[in-house]
């Protein structure tokens, strides 16, 4: 409990009007729908207990909380009515701001913080909501990874793809397959899973095929990317991901059979991905190259026409590896 005695040291550090609690609370619905108020005046109890008063209680609940329960939670709990504050479920991750505007100006005003008018900003906000809700064109995207039973291994990338899809007004259906269920060894061993992961991959409208370490699964995902590549399917390639795809390239379509990532401790006379300059080769730890990175574009493409058709453009970088300049010659003249 010491964050709890640090806060109650803090509040009389900075002054009571610099200072404002917001207890969030669990309000617990019945089966028969009915809201209990018990838990909440409990917790409170034991705040105050511990030296803490809260402003605001943010109330919790699956359906919005009834007046009469809000009455009774500031009327136990000390707390005015307006600032027991409805937090219930909503449609969408994007109404959460919208719902807490309310609280959000009474903190304010407590705390006498001043600050510009942003209803413009909140208007743009509340289409935003709005639109994501009304969005029914879907569109499925493949993503193969190595660990796609954990729930957060890729919680940037699939963030990163709900926020693509509502920008082109497309409501985003995902598949996650596993790469290694895409690998000869599994149609032998559990057919199903096999057909069901392919299956997943062809009726897709595009595929990312993300980072990872270790050569498990790396097999499969070099076949979902000649499939990729053979069918004309969009797919975009990311850190290891990347790294396959100019080997399945190398191999399948320059003719180097042979041909690797300095990554991997096989050894070959046709490495296409390197150790960056940047980086002290077998140092791990702390040493991925961080930050901004320019890179130009040599030719025409689709990548240097989502990047505006400029020649130079700069992108947040962290890797330790890239392609292997001199191969890199190779592998454009003989596309």
């Amino acid at each position: 409990m010491q964050f709890v005695e640090a806060f109650r040291q803090f509040q009389f550090k900075v002054g009571r009007d610099n200072f404002c609690l917001v207890h969030v609370s669990l309000v617990v619905e019945t089966n028969g729908g009915q809201q209990k108020t018990k838990p909440t005046q409990q917790n409170i109890r034991e705040l105050r207990a511990l030296g803490l008063a809260p402003d605001f209680i943010a109330c919790r609940s699956k359906n919005p909380v009834s007046d009469s329960v809000r009455s009774k939670i500031s009327l136990f709990c000390h707390v005015p009515e307006q600032n027991v504050i409805n937090v219930y479920d909503v449609s969408n991750l994007y109404r959460v701001p919208i719902l807490l505007q309310d609280m959000i100006k009474s903190i304010k005003v407590q705390l006498n913080i001043k600050t510009r008018g942003r209803s413009r900003l909140m208007r743009k906000w509340h289409d935003l909501a709005e639109t994501y809700d009304r969005i029914l064109e879907p569109v499925n995207i493949c993503l193969v990874g190595k660990y796609t039973k954990l729930d957060d291994a890729y919680k940037s990338v699939i963030n990163a793809l709900e926020h693509a899809s509502l920008f082109v007004n497309h409501k985003l259906q995902l598949s996650l397959v596993e790469s290694e269920d895409l690998e000869e060894e599994v149609q032998n061993s559990d057919p199903t899973r096999f057909h069901a992961a392919w299956h997943s991959l062809c009726s897709a409208k595009g595929v990312i095929v993300p980072g990872g370490f270790g050569h498990r699964g790396t097999v499969g995902k070099m076949m979902a990317i000649k499939w990729c590549r053979e069918k004309k399917i969009p797919m975009l390639a990311v850190c290891l991901g990347f790294q396959l795809a100019v080997i399945e390239y190398a191999r399948n379509v320059v003719g180097l059979t042979d041909a690797k990532s300095g990554e991997s401790p096989e050894i070959s006379n046709n490495v296409v991905v390197i150790d960056m300059p940047e980086h002290n080769q077998g140092q791990l730890g702390g040493t991925m190259l961080l930050g901004s990175r320019s890179f130009n574009f040599n030719q025409e493409c689709k990548l240097k026409e989502l990047y505006g058709n400029k020649d130079v453009a700069k992108e947040r970088h962290r890797h330790r590896y890239e392609v292997n300049l001199i191969m890199s010659q190779d592998l454009r003249r003989r596309e």
